[in-house]
């Protein structure tokens, strides 16, 4: 399964935006943004698999909260 990290300035937009992907029937979770994707500080992202990418851009459209960038992630 190809994961993407989608990342927020808040931990609280992460948060959010994470419940609404799980109760829309994705897996997701939070976690402190890697700091080879974090633009200068502190941010929170979601994990999600690629297939929950367009239900994560309507949710933070919905919610109003900007995207600081989404990623192709793969853990190691």
């Amino acid at each position: 399964m190809n994961e993407i990290l989608v990342v927020f300035a808040s931990a609280t937009t992460a948060v959010r935006t994470k419940k609404l992907l799980i109760n829309g029937g994705c897996k997701a979770k939070t976690m402190q943004t890697p700091k080879e994707y974090s633009e200068g500080g502190c941010s929170y992202c979601i994990v999600t698999s690629e297939e929950c990418r367009e239900k994560a851009l309507e949710i933070a459209d919905g919610l109003n909260v900007k995207i600081k960038g989404i990623y192709n992630w793969r853990q190691e």
